[in-house]
């Protein structure tokens, strides 16, 4: 049935199409009951159903764009600059929020330390954890609570995905990326190392390859080639080629139809119900969890430079988070609400949803703390794998 609904040959098939206008319709009942369904195939889904849905777009790493030399560190200050610069000379709360990050950076490293890996996944994991500023906080800001099930759901993927004829790791021969890969969009890349390091690294692994090269016969070296960079299906090699037909032009990524609905219904987050943006979150969590090194690379990498215009989750995330910072505190008494609402959300008390009045500004909030907290618990648990992967 998925692979009847997502189509073949080269063209979205039109049910497909029509699911994905059913999300973007203001009848929330609508869109939440699509979005369930559409869970449910991701869930049960077979291998040609998710490169139809998602993978075959990632596949060309055509939301990659090299930056010019020295505008690298500049973009990544300034994805990570969620202190508010201006706050930190003007007021209190400055200085609050600086205590907050340094908070934050402190439980990253006492959590690094636990995992027992040596990979520098510092920034990864501060870059959700710190995407809500400390004045919206409904609640601490670690993502401990999510990192058993994490686990859990990363093992049930790896399993499930185990035939599937998915790389194990960036295809760094391929045209389209070859000139411009980022060395930290691996899983169990240390995203704070220079060029310098690059070059020592890559030579060293370059050499145990070639230590082990030489004990292997030919048709040992070719078969491990072959799993370790496997093709796509045909609808992905399409979309490979016309990307790389269009290269050196100015035409901006194509996410599909699905991950672009995915991402406007998530900007549009406070202007849902919180049913819609509890199942859409569910959603992208399960995408975030998949092991494809190019997914993984697009959706959890929060300093990967993009091409221009291109969407990511992670500006998204920061996009509504600016909103509410904005929109929140003009509620009365808005801190109060938040601590009240994260009290009834919490409870699963059946009663709050037949209650009429409720705060949909405040619910968004607190959905989107807790779904960055998941992102970063999800970020730690596939680096960490990687890690013991590469011991």
């Amino acid at each position: 049935f998925s692979s009847w609904l997502v189509g073949e040959g080269e063209c979205e098939w039109s049910v497909l199409l029509s699911l994905v206008d059913n999300c973007l319709t203001d009848k929330h009942d609508l869109t939440l009951e699509t979005l369930r369904f559409f869970e449910a195939i991701i869930e049960k889904g077979t291998e040609h159903s998710m490169e139809r849905l998602v993978l075959s777009r990632v596949w060309s790493r055509g939301y990659y764009h090299s930056p010019p030399n020295g505008a690298l560190q500049d973009e990544r200050d300034r994805l990570n600059d969620v202190s508010h610069a201006r706050e930190r000379e003007r007021n209190r709360e400055a200085m609050q929020q600086m205590q907050h990050e340094e908070k934050i950076n402190s439980q990253v490293s006492e959590l690094l330390n636990d995992g027992g890996t040596d990979c520098d996944i510092h920034r990864v994991i501060n870059s959700f954890l710190l995407v809500v500023p400390r004045a919206l906080l409904s609640a601490p800001g670690d993502c401990e609570h999510y990192l058993h099930d994490a686990h859990r759901h990363y093992q049930l993927w790896l399993d499930i995905t185990s035939t599937y004829n998915w790389p194990t790791e960036l295809n760094w021969n391929d045209n389209t990326a070859s000139s411009t890969h980022s060395y930290d969009s691996r899983p169990e890349a240390d995203i704070h190392l220079d060029d310098v390091f690059h070059t020592v690294h890559r030579q060293k692994t370059d050499k145990c390859q070639n230590d082990r090269s030489a004990n292997k016969s030919n048709s040992d070296i070719d078969t491990e080639k072959s799993i370790r960079h496997k093709d796509p299906c045909p609808f992905s090699q399409a979309l490979v080629h016309r990307h790389s037909e269009a290269s050196n032009s100015e035409e901006e990524f194509d996410e599909g139809p699905f991950l672009r609905m995915i991402f406007k219904l998530l900007s549009s987050m406070p202007d849902q119900p919180y049913q819609v943006n509890l199942h859409l979150t569910s959603i992208i969590s399960k995408l975030a969890l998949l092991p494809h090194p190019y997914l993984h690379e697009y959706l959890l990498n929060p300093n990967l430079p993009t091409a221009k215009k291109t969407r990511t989750l992670y500006k998204t995330l920061q996009e509504v988070a600016k909103r509410l910072t904005m929109e929140v505190p003009r509620i009365k008494n808005y801190k109060k609400i938040i601590e009240n609402t994260r009290q009834q959300l919490m409870s699963e008390d059946p009663a709050y949803d037949e209650i009429g009045d409720h705060n949909q500004l405040v619910e968004s909030l607190i959905v989107l703390e807790e779904f960055c907290k998941e992102l970063a618990a999800i970020a730690f648990v596939k680096y960490q794998h990687m890690a013991q992967m590469n011991c």
